[in-house]
């Protein structure tokens, strides 16, 4: 994470929210923007992340669920806020039409944890996406669910290096 992304932003949220609209998916600035919200970690930011979640805009309703992905993630998952309400907006999205948006629901449940989000990322490990595969395994780490090692076993045979590699990681933490 870039450090200044820990410093207090001084926009509001949404024009923090307007920022990780702008250049590339993968720009930094973009990211760092999604960072700053979610380590603001209020009712306002959950609100505006579901709403964007709504928006006949991809790229909006992919930066909602990136926001979703990791708020109140500080907390243990018994204490987040609104755990069952991130949980269900993310796996609405698995069934999108556009291709950025299911990224972003697979690596939100990957980061939201629990044993919904662990048979919804199950059933998504054989997307032809190299990436949701990988936030498939990362969703299965630590997870003690015989379904889940299985998933793990067969992703540590996948054409992809890094979900092999991630496959394998994971195998690590999930014994």
């Amino acid at each position: 994470m870039n450090s200044d992304a820990r410093v207090e932003d001084s926009r509001t949220n949404d024009e923090l929210f307007q920022a990780t609209l702008l250049e590339d998916y993968d720009d930094q600035a973009a990211w760092d923007a999604v960072r700053a919200l979610q380590m603001r970690g209020t009712e306002e930011v959950f609100h505006l992340a579901v709403r964007s979640c709504e928006s006949a805009v991809p790229l909006e309703r992919a930066r909602g669920l990136d926001v979703l992905a990791q708020l109140w993630a500080g907390e243990p998952q018994s204490e987040r806020p609104r755990f069952a309400e991130r949980l269900a907006v993310a796996m609405e999205h698995l069934r999108d039409e556009d291709a950025l948006v299911v990224h972003s629901a697979a690596w939100a449940l990957s980061n939201i944890g629990g044993d919904e989000a662990i048979s919804a990322l199950i059933a998504m490990r054989v997307n032809s996406d190299p990436s949701i595969r990988w936030a498939v395994t990362c969703g299965m780490a630590g997870s003690q669910r015989e379904d889940a090692i299985s998933t793990l076993i067969e992703l540590m045979h996948d054409v992809d290096d890094d979900v092999r590699g991630w496959a394998r990681s994971a195998m690590w933490t999930s014994r």
